[in-house]
C-alpha cells in the first residue's frame, strides 16, 4: 500500500585541499548545518524546527517528512507515507533540492555515496554525542573496528515498504532478503575509503558483513525458506540472540567480565542487575 525513501549524504567543504573539510551538525559559530538550516527555516515553508525531546535537531516537512542528522554529521531526509513510488521520489528530489540550495549559500555541498571516501573514524569522531550513540560505539568498538566505520563513515539511500497483508508480507520478507546480494551488487558504489582505493565494489557493505554477527551480514537462504516459521517468529528469534548494547555498557561501567549477553540470556539467566521489561525490548529492537 505504501512506500517512503529515506536518504543519507554527506555535507563538506571545499576548500582547495586535498581533503575537503567536515562540516559539523551545530557548533558555537552557528555554522554547523542545523545552525544553517534553522535560520533558513525562519522564511522557508517547506521546514520548521522542531528538535525531539532530548534535544538533538530535527526539522519537520510541510509535506510530511523530516531532516534528522547521524551520529557522523550525516544530514538524513526520510519522506513522509507515499503511496506511489513516483510520488516518494520527487517529495524527496523535492526537499534534497531544497537543503543543497541552502547549504550551497554557505559553500557546502552534499556528497551521495556509500562511505565517506575521505576521512578516518578518528578525524570525524562522534559529532553527535547521545547517549545511544556512545554506548553503540563504545560497543562496536569492542567487536571490530567496522561498527564504528559505519556510524561514523556510511550513507544510504534506504527504501521502506509496508507489510500487505500476512501472505504478501511473506513474500515480500524471503523476496527483499534474497535480493539483498543482487542489489548491493548493482549498486555497489564505494570503493574508495580513507583516500584510498580497497579491493571492494561497495566497502560499505564489506563494514555491514563484518561489523556485528550476531546483527549484521546477508542472511542464509535455508533459515529464510523455513516454511513452519513466518517472518515475525524469524525476526524475534533473530533480535533474542542478538548481543544487549545497554548490558555491554553497564559490564564495562561495573568492571563485570561477562560482557556480551543476549536478549534471551537476559530473560532466562541470573544477571546482576534487574530482569528486562518492555521498556528495555524496545530499546534493543531499535538498535
Amino acid at each position: 500500500q505504501s512506500i517512503g525513501l529515506e536518504l543519507e549524504s554527506l555535507p563538506f567543504k571545499d576548500t582547495g585541499q586535498e581533503t575537503p573539510e567536515l562540516i559539523d551538525i551545530s557548533n558555537d559559530k552557528k555554522s554547523g548545518v542545523s545552525d544553517i538550516l534553522q535560520k533558513a527555516a525562519k522564511t522557508l515553508p517547506e521546514f520548521e524546527f522542531s528538535p525531539k525531546d532530548d534535544g538533538t535537531p530535527q526539522f519537520l516537512a510541510t509535506d510530511g517528512g523530516n531532516i534528522t542528522f547521524e551520529p557522523g554529521g550525516q544530514i538524513e531526509y526520510s519522506s513522509s507515507e507515499c503511496y506511489h513510488l513516483n510520488e516518494a521520489v520527487q517529495e524527496m528530489v523535492k526537499h534534497v533540492n531544497i537543503i543543497r540550495k541552502t547549504l550551497r549559500t554557505e559553500n557546502i555541498e552534499l556528497f551521495h555515496g556509500g562511505i565517506n571516501p575521505w576521512h578516518s573514524i578518528a578525524e570525524v569522531g562522534l559529532k553527535m554525542a547521545k547517549p545511544r550513540y556512545l554506548k553503540m560505539d563504545e560497543y562496536f568498538q569492542a567487536i571490530s573496528p567496522y561498527g564504528q566505520q559505519m556510524m561514523r563513515l556510511t550513507l544510504s539511500i534506504q527504501v521502506n515498504l509496508d507489510f500487505g497483508d500476512n501472505q504478501t508480507a511473506r513474500r515480500r520478507w524471503f523476496a527483499a532478503n534474497l535480493l539483498a546480494p543482487v542489489m548491493c551488487a548493482i549498486f555497489g558504489n564505494s570503493p574508495f575509503a580513507g583516500s584510498r582505493a580497497t579491493d571492494q565494489k561497495s566497502y560499505r557493505s564489506f563494514i555491514w558483513q563484518h561489523m556485528d554477527p550476531c546483527r549484521t551480514g546477508f542472511p542464509n537462504p535455508e533459515k529464510l525458506s523455513c516454511q513452519e516459521m513466518d517472518q515475525v517468529d524469524q525476526y524475534l528469534i533473530y533480535a533474542l540472540d542478538a548481543y544487549v548494547i545497554k548490558l555491554y555498557h553497564d559490564a564495562v561501567v561495573n568492571n563485570e567480565t561477562e560482557r556480551f549477553i543476549t536478549f534471551k540470556q537476559w530473560m532466562t539467566e541470573t544477571h546482576p542487575r534487574r530482569l528486562p521489561d518492555l521498556d528495555e525490548w524496545n530499546n534493543h529492537i531499535s538498535l
